[in-house]
Parts: structure tokens; C-alpha cells; sequence
């Protein structure tokens, strides 16, 4: 997926949904203030990341509030 300038978190992953992959994305935001990925929800558990890059002033973080979420090789 190529995810550019969409003025919000480039994906977000909500309460309760359990057991996501989010993988092989290309996340850039030039002109927002918000995250490439924003794991939102403290009950949003075991999201597995990888591969994913991002950049730019509104897709410089990704947040995480989950329990047990898995990261392997992001390009920030």
C-alpha cells in the first residue's frame, strides 16, 4: 500500500482489533502532524509490524498504546 498525504494517521487500529499484520507499506506525509501508524487502543492486541516505511512531518512516529504488538524491520 502507498499511503501519501492523507491529512490523518496514516493507519490506525482501533480498539479491539486483535491479531492485525500491517506490513510492506509506504507511509508519507508531508504537511501533517499526526502518525504513520497509531496503535490507538490499549485492547488492541498482538498487531504485528513489518516492513513498513515512512517519513515526513505527519508520518514521523509510530504510536503504540497496545498490549504485545511485534515489530521487525521498520524504516523510518
Amino acid at each position: 500500500n502507498y499511503i501519501y498525504n492523507n491529512g490523518d494517521d496514516g493507519i490506525e487500529v482501533l480498539a479491539d482489533a486483535n491479531y492485525n499484520s500491517i506490513s510492506s507499506n509506504t507511509i508519507i506525509d508531508t504537511a501533517g502532524t499526526t502518525y504513520a501508524i497509531n496503535i490507538s487502543a490499549a485492547t488492541a492486541d498482538n498487531t504485528y509490524l513489518a516492513d513498513n516505511t515512512y517519513s515526513g512531518t505527519g508520518a514521523a512516529n509510530i504510536r503504540n498504546t497496545s498490549t504485545n504488538a511485534i515489530f521487525a524491520a521498520q524504516l523510518a
